[in-house]
């Protein structure tokens, strides 16, 4: 038997790299976005997603420049700490933590670069969150199974010359 329970948080809207954001403002800049979907176990299982909190942090850097492409490679760190459900009486932590670091990339195309443009990130957040549990009951053990969607923003501009 599996149930989902979804966290029902407001809809959202995706700024645009020209929008109101919290990024400096730029000469020329360009923007990436990237959506990361992951899954990690979580046992004994939370009730529910009201009993799950989430810290999230990003680590971005440019990795390469090459034909007019600025790749981006990054690190979605992430501390999921959850209370057990009330009837689960084998673990004697009340609260549970688990981290997860989940790898992604993406590349932004810049007119007319080469290899000897300097570039730099100016801005990097996570713009959306959204998670559900499903619970999977097998035999007479339970699982929680944690499914989190991100969607991250970069932004990256051309330095000036000196």
């Amino acid at each position: 038997m599996e149930s989902l329970i979804k966290n029902k948080n407001n809809s959202f809207t995706v700024p645009r790299c020209t929008s109101k954001n919290k990024f400096p403002k730029p000469r020329v800049r360009h923007c990436c976005e990237i959506l990361i979907d992951f899954r990690t176990c979580l046992t004994p299982p939370p009730e529910n997603c009201k009993n799950i909190k989430v810290i999230s942090k990003i680590d971005v850097r440019i990795e390469k420049v090459c034909c007019g492409k600025v790749l981006i490679g990054g690190i979605l760190h992430k501390k999921i700490k959850w209370d057990k459900a009330e009837e689960v009486i084998f673990c004697s932590e009340d609260n549970l933590i688990k981290h997860k670091d989940i790898p992604f990339s993406c590349f932004i195309d810049f007119d007319c670069s080469d290899d000897d443009n300097i570039f730099e990130i100016v801005g990097s957040e996570i713009i959306c969150e959204f998670s559900e549990l499903l619970k999977i009951k097998e035999g007479c053990s339970e699982k929680g199974i944690f499914i989190e969607k991100d969607i991250i923003i970069i932004a990256v501009q051309r330095k000036n010359k000196k």
